[in-house]
């Protein structure tokens, strides 16, 4: 079963710093909603060992690239990204 992003609920006014998002066990949609271009594996760092497979959403071209835990793969604005968590994790960007 596909599960998605669990809603992170702050404790006071003010957005926490570094901002975290926490991963249900099993599939995760992400947005990547920064402005500048991030490496995959910089964005995931604070997922160590938890997955093994991305797969990014290209808007421009429509589709879905697979990418790995090594991958130089850059995370552009706009993109979407399905990962698989081996088990409840926190990403931390």
């Amino acid at each position: 079963m596909i599960q998605g992003l669990l809603p992170f609920t702050p404790t006071d006014s003010e957005p926490p710093s570094p901002i975290t998002y926490r991963l249900g066990e099993g599939g995760n949609y992400l947005g990547f909603t920064s402005p500048t271009p991030l490496l995959i594996n910089i964005y995931l760092n604070s997922l160590l060992d938890l997955y093994d497979v991305v797969f990014l959403f290209d808007p421009e071209h429509q589709r879905w690239n697979a990418t790995t835990v090594y991958s130089d793969d850059y995370l552009t604005p706009g993109m979407g990204l399905w990962i698989y968590t081996y088990s409840e994790s926190t990403l931390v960007v």
